[in-house]
């Protein structure tokens, strides 16, 4: 009888500690800011000598940040241990940060477009022939 018990708590008690270890070593998704991503993505470029030009966030279906894409099909999605509280500085941030799937449109629509040339000055000749006109 008192084998049994033992057997007993013996199994129950490497089942709680497999569990615990589980839940300890278990990740998830954790939001990033669109700042955050672009961020990363220029890092990914610099460190493999990628040449492509556009990136795409990596949303879950509340709107939430958690990731990029790369046009080279490199993925990168932020994960923290499920265990861990978040920051009270993230749970700020996420009051403050309002991601919908419409400013993660417009950005990425930002984000992706070249850079417009600076308007370039109109000479001193063209200058000086507007003044005479005058």
């Amino acid at each position: 009888m008192q084998t049994q018990l033992l057997i007993y708590i013996a199994v129950w008690g490497a089942l709680a500690a497999f569990g615990l270890g589980l839940l300890a070593i278990s990740k998830r998704k954790v939001p990033i800011s669109i700042e955050e991503a672009k961020v990363l993505w220029k890092i990914h470029k610099q460190d493999t000598n990628c040449s492509r030009h556009k990136w795409k966030p990596l949303a879950e279906s509340n709107g939430k940040i958690t990731g990029f894409k790369c046009e080279c099909g490199y993925k990168y999605a932020q994960k923290g241990l499920f265990l861990t509280g978040r920051p009270k500085s993230l749970q700020m941030q996420e009051k403050t940060r309002t991601t919908s799937a419409k400013s993660i449109a417009s950005f990425y629509a930002s984000a992706n477009q070249q850079e417009p040339e600076a308007p370039t000055k109109p000479s001193r000749a063209r200058a000086n022939r507007k003044s005479l006109l005058k």
